[in-house]
């Protein structure tokens, strides 16, 4: 959630870009949502959460 969260937020920030100057932010903006977008992202953020959970249950195993 908080990925699909930021994507919004970058794609409103990118949508009140409109002066000539501001157009290499834009582009930039547009390639890291990209990125965001991409299954591949997808599946890391995804691996990321579940080793997040096993340290999470493996360190609450240890402390009882």
């Amino acid at each position: 959630l908080p990925l699909k969260k930021a994507i919004c937020l970058l794609e409103d920030y990118c949508s009140k870009l409109k002066k000539p100057e501001e157009q290499q932010l834009k582009t930039a903006i547009l390639r890291v949502m990209g990125i965001f977008k991409s299954s591949l992202f997808q599946a890391l953020i995804g691996k990321l959460m579940f080793v997040k959970r096993v340290i999470f249950l493996f360190n609450r195993e240890i402390g009882k």
